[in-house]
């Protein structure tokens, strides 16, 4: 460089203050890459700890975008018709135990789907609460504990059906406590609020049904107006007459009404508690608003019949009804008209027979006369009977010859519910005459008339003795008589040929439902016996012992 001060170099030509202004443009730049290098690795690491969080967790670490969501008034309704359940738990009748079995699946497992499915759907866990353990009371209580008062009130307003199973009535202590637990219970409900109570206690015992009484009268006082569906398994009478105290009549909006047993009269059955008539008198007075009634009528017998047919005197509008009958029942007996005639608009009849019956008898009917025009519907339920279904016609005998007489003219289906093989009645069963007979006027009567005769799967009923027997038709020679060497022969009666051959035959098994009767007839050999067979029929009957022994 010069010595004159000069910034350019004289050897390499190069400006001094340029290459200062490139070293700090490099310096810069290292210096930014670092930086950049040092929040890249801060980067890295923070993912790199996101990751291992997320393994162990076992859920990914990335924020996915909320998906687009239904509003919440179609959720809500959605919720509802997923848990719609019309009945109750307590098995009463067979046909709602599958259905509460996925209500109350889905009521457990919808608020678990996410916050706002929860949020939503917790309503609909505490709508139907069925508690059968004291425990279960016990656990109840202790998630109300943990929320605030508000959340508590708000969780026994949604609290709008209620039901107490005890699954063995007989020991007193237990049952004792579990009546505390589930008065304590009751008292913690708004009142006017329970729209279905069931209490159903299994096999119990005379010193525990008082115990159970005061459960159910608690309930009903607590439910007030808004009671729709009461199932109580035994209406015995405590000495404070707390039956005869309680207002039925307030219960303006009951629909549907169970006197039976839980399952289908194992506890104590009306007829104990029709000793006491202010029992029995005291719910009649509720029957004013009732379309569905279940009752036992294993001990409505003839001392208690004029005492059932008053409790029916307000049962204007009830429409269904299902009982529980036996061979001394007077409602399918000689009481039929005067039953009839306090039901007016009954159009769906439920005959259950007793399961505890095995012999029936023909019941004493009297002379029928009641038109009963409003009846659409009459199932007999043998599903508990098996092999002991198929008499039960018996005690069904007045009512088949009611059905006979044109006294339900509006009548369009019987449906025989059972195990009957594709409608079969008698299949696998040695049964008697009079039996058959019974079921083959019914079958056919109706067959003519134009109603059904189905099973509970939509199979007609039908008889095997009548589908399958053998009628035999002699054909005989021109001497009138037949001879025996004359050989069986199938015939079918849909066609002028012999055997029951048809041109469909090949293309797969027949079914018997499509088969005609058969009948036998006798059709001589076409290949004439000869001589030496002659001889040898002659031999035989040389070799049968003689007379004189």
């Amino acid at each position: 460089m010069s010595n004159d001060g000069s910034s350019t170099c004289t050897q390499c030509d190069v400006n001094r203050f340029d290459l200062q202004r490139k070293i700090r443009q490099l310096t810069e730049k290292l210096e930014y890459s670092q930086l950049q290098n040092s929040l890249l690795s801060s980067e890295c690491d923070r993912l790199r700890k996101e990751l291992r969080e997320a393994e162990f967790k076992g859920r990914s670490s990335v924020r996915l975008l909320s998906p687009p969501s239904l509003p919440d008034e179609v959720l809500h309704y959605i919720f509802s018709m997923a848990t719609h359940f019309d009945g109750l738990a307590s098995r009463h009748w067979d046909s709602i135990d599958h259905q509460w079995k996925i209500s109350s699946l889905a009521r457990r497992s919808i608020p678990a789907v996410c916050r706002k499915w929860h949020k939503i759907g917790l309503k609909f866990l505490y709508q139907h609460i069925v508690l059968s353990q004291t425990s279960q009371i016990t656990r109840l209580f202790g998630v109300l504990a943990n929320l605030s008062s508000l959340s508590q009130e708000q969780c026994m307003e949604w609290v709008h059906s209620l039901e107490f199973i005890i699954k063995d009535g007989r020991d007193e202590r237990q049952t004792v406590t579990f009546a505390d637990a589930a008065t304590r219970l009751l008292l913690r409900l708004p009142a006017s609020k329970l729209r279905k109570f069931g209490l159903n206690c299994g096999e119990c015992c005379r010193q525990s049904s008082l115990i159970i009484t005061n459960i159910a009268e608690k309930a009903i006082r607590k439910a007030g107006t808004g009671l729709e569906v009461l199932h109580l398994p035994c209406l015995q009478a405590s000495p404070q007459g707390d039956w005869s105290s309680t207002d039925w009549a307030r219960l303006s909006t009951l629909q549907t009404l169970s006197l039976t047993g839980g399952v289908w009269g194992s506890c104590l059955t009306i007829g104990y508690v029709m000793t006491d008539a202010n029992a029995l008198m005291a719910v009649g007075t509720a029957m004013t608003s009732i379309c569905t009634l279940f009752i036992n009528c294993n001990e409505i017998q003839w001392y208690y019949e004029g005492l059932f047919l008053q409790f029916l005197e307000s049962a204007v509008h009830l429409e269904t009804m299902h009982i529980i009958v036996h061979r001394e029942t007077p409602l399918i007996g000689r009481a039929l008209d005067r039953f009839l005639s306090k039901v007016p608009r009954l159009k769906r009849l439920f005959i259950t027979p007793s399961s505890r019956l095995r012999m029936f008898s023909v019941p004493q009917a009297g002379v029928g006369r009641v038109i009963q025009v409003s009846l659409e519907e009459i199932t007999v339920d043998m599903s508990d009977l098996g092999l002991h279904g198929f008499p039960a016609i018996r005690i069904l005998e007045p009512l088949v010859r009611s059905i006979m007489s044109r006294r339900f003219p509006n009548l369009l289906r019987i449906i025989i519910k059972g195990n009957h093989q594709d409608g079969c009645l008698d299949a696998y069963q040695v049964c008697l005459q009079e039996d058959v007979d019974l079921w083959e006027k019914l079958i056919n009567w109706c067959s003519e008339e134009g109603i059904a005769v189905n099973d509970q799967e939509g199979h007609a009923i039908h008889l095997w003795h009548r589908r399958h027997a053998i009628r035999c038709d002699d054909v005989t020679g021109s001497n009138g008589l037949g001879t025996e060497d004359d050989e069986w022969q199938e015939r079918s009666e849909s066609s002028d040929f012999s055997g029951s051959h048809t041109e469909t035959d090949d293309d797969g098994i027949s079914d018997d439902s499509e088969d005609s009767p058969y009948r036998y007839v006798r059709r001589p050999d076409l290949e004439w016996v000869g001589s030496d067979s002659e001889e040898a029929l002659s031999d035989l009957e040389g070799l049968q012992p003689s007379s004189d022994g």
